[in-house]
């Protein structure tokens, strides 16, 4: 996410994230999809349940990060918010 440390922006850096976590979201399920694919028998050895659970983990673990970012940006945008309205208020009392 090299972008990142060019944009000035705290709300632009919060989606660059966001979106990095939703590409990260359809890889983990496109996996999934593949081994749901290719597992549709039954019988299905325990080493590939492990993996097919490792990715859920995966997924289960993207979803948490994508929450926390969401939750980061909406933070970000009520402090910025709250910002300019204590500068509009202070710009509207000197006036």
């Amino acid at each position: 996410m090299g972008v990142e440390k060019f944009c000035c922006s705290p709300v632009a850096r919060i989606l660059i994230r966001t979106n990095c976590q939703g590409r990260r979201l359809l890889e983990l399920r496109a996996a999934l999809d593949v081994w749901i694919a290719a597992h549709r028998g039954l019988g299905i050895p325990i080493a590939e349940l492990a993996h097919f659970e490792g990715l859920l983990a995966e997924r289960r673990s993207a979803l948490e990060e994508l929450l926390s970012i969401d939750d980061e940006l909406l933070d970000t945008v009520l402090t910025l918010q709250n910002s300019l309205a204590r500068t509009s208020r202070d710009q509207a009392s000197e006036a």
